[in-house]
């Protein structure tokens, strides 16, 4: 007989459909065996799959994964359902693996993916994946399986402590004469039931194509490397929906931050840890990982953050949590000659067709499970205007590259106020939201279908975003020698003394487009300032 260490895996001859059919447990094994036999739902995730490096196994799984480092796996979405189970991992598949390849207690899936849909999985669908304890068992008043108990020497009353899936792998082992020794260090699942979800399931996501709150980020890593150091056989499984920008953002912070590297890798920097990501991730020239603008920023973020020495870091991520803000306002630069503020709106004007149009911009945060976001102002530059001329402001002058061939004597500013001064903010990780709109020209309910459809159409005709932290923004605003300049009180003596005025500068082509692609639609401006202060 084969023998085999589950830490290496099966031998290339195991395979799961092959061989006599027992069943010890008839209503679950017909579902196990119509899964493993399922090769073109294989097929066809070999082909979703084809611009990934993904690991291959030797178990005879088809699995969307890969390995960044020894202890850190990404992979796309495991569901439990078709007929994403057509295309997307199977949870039961990654299950199998990492206990066969890892052990029961070494691994941990930390779920980046927030949005939800009828195949997602369940704390529920792990815990019983990973602890059938009691549901294996025995049927002697099964004919087949005393005759074939009979036969082989199979021992189901050994066996009824494992997993399911676990199970049915070893069964099949059994019938092609491999055997299967278990890791002396994996935990035995009939004690998995006393240990918590929380200590192998992470669920800590947010809204896809968006960087994650810098304090969760941090948060997630810390994690992230307690667990994998806790034991050296210890890894942790990351996925968001394909495993590309979310996971991918964690990766190259967990990159900075915990695995420094050796000789000429250096994957303390933001550069070689991006490119670590991406040449374990993704087959070469397919892609180039993390692409998403905003996901970038906090990146650079973090690497400031890394640039202070451990305690230091303390300090900020306090400092972080005490911030708030008064917003002042955002200037448009250069907008688009489509904006006409001074458009006659008299009802005997002719609308039917020519209408006016104006720039919307949102200002917004997460919700509180991050899975939506809560618009907590509006400026239109139809209703928000303050002034609309030469370029005036010395801060819009100052910080305009002065080789900019757009920079002339005609250059327009449109600087948008909130309608309510002061507008305070507490939240340091903030998003803004700039549309193309149709102006009301009447009450919405009296409105024709024909404004209605136009009104509709116009919101995707210009869809552009950023993320940004302000809390770093205003340090790097900082002109402050200090060894301590991140603390809030040296930053607000600084803004007190005139000497320096807080602000986010960026232009049109470094905003994020539509659904993480660079699609933004009709040029609306060609930069914007944003202006703050601390608030005292």
């Amino acid at each position: 007989m084969n023998i085999i260490n589950m830490t290496i895996g099966f031998n290339q001859k195991s395979s799961y459909s092959g061989g006599k059919q027992k069943k010890p447990y008839k209503k679950m094994e017909p579902t196990f065996q119509k899964h493993r036999r399922d090769h073109a739902s294989n097929l066809i995730r070999s082909i979703y799959s084809a611009p990934l490096k993904v690991h291959k196994n030797n178990l005879g799984l088809t699995l969307d994964l890969s390995y960044i480092t020894p202890n850190i796996i990404v992979c796309s979405y495991p569901v439990t359902k078709y007929p994403k189970l057509f295309y997307r991992n199977n949870l039961m598949d990654l299950l199998i693996y990492l206990n066969l390849n890892h052990g029961n207690g070494n691994w941990k899936i930390y779920n980046f993916k927030v949005e939800s849909n009828l195949s997602d999985y369940t704390d529920q669908d792990v815990i019983s994946l990973t602890n059938s304890s009691g549901v294996i068992v025995s049927n002697n008043n099964d004919k087949d399986n005393d005759n074939n108990n009979d036969n082989d020497n199979y021992n189901y009353n050994d066996h009824k402590n494992i997993s399911v899936a676990t199970y049915y792998l070893k069964k099949e082992a059994k019938i092609q004469n491999i055997e299967i020794v278990a890791r002396d260090d994996s935990i035995p699942t009939s004690q998995l039931s006393s240990i918590p979800v929380s200590s192998f399931l992470s669920r800590n996501g947010w809204l896809d194509h968006s960087p994650p709150p810098f304090l969760l980020l941090q948060e997630i890593i810390d994690d992230i490397h307690n667990f994998t150091t806790s034991g050296k056989e210890k890894i942790a499984v990351l996925h968001c929906k394909m495993g590309k920008g979310r996971c991918g953002t964690i990766c190259i912070a967990y990159l900075m931050k915990y695995n420094p590297g050796t000789g000429n890798l250096q994957t303390s920097s933001l550069d070689a840890a991006k490119a670590v990501f991406m040449n374990n991730r993704f087959k070469p020239g397919i892609s180039k990982g993390v692409t998403i603008y905003s996901q970038l920023r906090f990146l650079k973020y973090h690497e400031l953050f890394l640039y202070y020495d451990s305690m230091h870091r303390d300090m900020i991520l306090n400092q972080l949590q005490l911030a708030r803000f008064t917003f002042h306002s955002i200037e448009l630069l250069e907008p688009t000659t489509i904006i006409n503020s001074n458009f006659n709106s008299s009802p005997d004007s002719d609308y039917s067709f020519q209408y006016p149009y104006e720039i919307s911009v949102n200002l917004q945060h997460y919700n509180e499970t991050r899975n939506d976001l809560i618009t907590f102002h509006n400026l239109t530059t139809s209703r928000d205007t303050v002034s609309s001329s030469t370029l005036s402001s010395p801060l819009s002058s100052s910080i305009t590259p002065s080789n900019s061939s757009k920079k002339t004597k005609n250059d327009r500013l449109i600087m948008l106020l909130p309608s309510s001064s002061p507008l305070h903010l507490e939240n340091t990780d903030i998003r803004l939201d700039f549309t193309l709109k149709i102006k009301s020209l009447q009450t919405s309910s009296s409105m024709t279908t024909t404004n209605k459809v136009i009104s509709k159409f116009t919101s995707y005709v210009s869809h552009s975003h950023c993320w940004l932290n302000l809390y770093f923004e205003t340090v790097k605003c900082s002109k402050n020698n200090s060894n301590t300049h991140f603390m809030l009180n040296e930053l607000i003596n600084e803004q007190n003394l005139g000497r320096q005025q807080f602000y986010f500068y960026i232009k049109w082509e470094d905003l994020d487009g539509l659904k993480g692609t660079n699609n933004r639609g009709l040029k609306l401006f060609d930069s914007i300032i944003l202006k703050w202060s601390l608030h005292t």
